[in-house]
């Protein structure tokens, strides 16, 4: 069920800390080709880091206007509901571009288990904070208060890149069991590298299926075909070959 953005906004209104600049929706939501798979990316840029007590409200909140199809087994409440993904900033923490920014916060449906047993996401050094931003100054909409590129900077061309290449390593760790994920975002990666841009999942992968052998071309494309809700994949049964493409895009990235 999707859920449009000035809904959104209400739902999450009240337990918006004080203080907040600006939150926007970004990524594929605000580019108008959210796919049935895609998270709804929310930024908040905020004057100052949330308490602890800001944060336990938050998540009660996004805990409730949350959820994904995965979790019908262990979160049935949740099975029906569309992913949020919340990342917070504070404004003086990324002014300059210091390497890694820090982020004050983060939910994610990836997160649920650890959050309803009480865990509270503190502030942290996250190089993916750079490539996360990148995308958003490019695909962004303002929910609330003042435009995003007047209170943070776009990161550097080279940081975006350093990025890529410290990031991609840990996603082979991820592959088993979000095949589909890992796949787009190293793609995505690969055209970063070469465009200096934030390409859409989707698309990078068409432009990288163009440079590879047909086998992995055929996985790639699959990859995106998923991602856009137009088949599903038996990612199982194509485990050797995307272990063999994703070692080979993380080396190429890294290189």
């Amino acid at each position: 069920m999707r859920t449009d953005p000035a809904t959104l906004l209400k739902n999450l209104e009240p337990s918006l800390p004080h203080g907040i600049l600006g939150l926007y929706l970004c990524g594929s939501a605000a580019r108008g080709a959210q796919g049935p798979h895609s998270d709804v990316d929310l930024l908040a840029v905020l004057q100052e880091s949330m308490t602890r007590q800001q944060r336990q409200q938050l998540i009660s909140s996004l805990l409730i206007i949350s959820g994904w199809p995965g979790h019908a087994t262990l979160f049935p409440e949740a099975a029906t509901r569309q992913p949020l993904e919340f990342t917070a900033v504070v404004r003086g923490d990324v002014a300059g571009w210091p390497y890694p920014p820090r982020m004050d916060f983060q939910f994610g449906e990836w997160l649920r288990a650890d959050l309803t047993t009480g865990d509270v996401p503190e502030s942290r050094q996250e190089p993916d904070l750079v490539i996360f931003i990148a995308d958003a100054w490019q695909n962004h909409v303002t929910l609330f208060g003042e435009p995003l590129p007047r209170l943070v900077d776009p990161p550097p061309a080279d940081m975006i890149r350093l990025a890529c290449r410290e990031g991609a390593p840990g996603l082979l760790q991820e592959l088993s069991g979000d095949e589909r994920n890992v796949l787009l975002t190293l793609a995505r990666m690969v055209a970063t590298l070469e465009t200096g841009g934030i390409t859409p999942k989707d698309r990078a992968a068409h432009r990288l299926a163009a440079e590879l052998p047909p086998g992995d071309a055929a996985v790639m494309e699959a990859a995106a075909a998923e991602y856009l809700g137009e088949t599903v994949v038996d990612w199982p049964a194509h485990r050797d070959r995307v272990e063999s493409l994703a070692q080979r895009l993380v080396s190429a990235i890294c290189s």
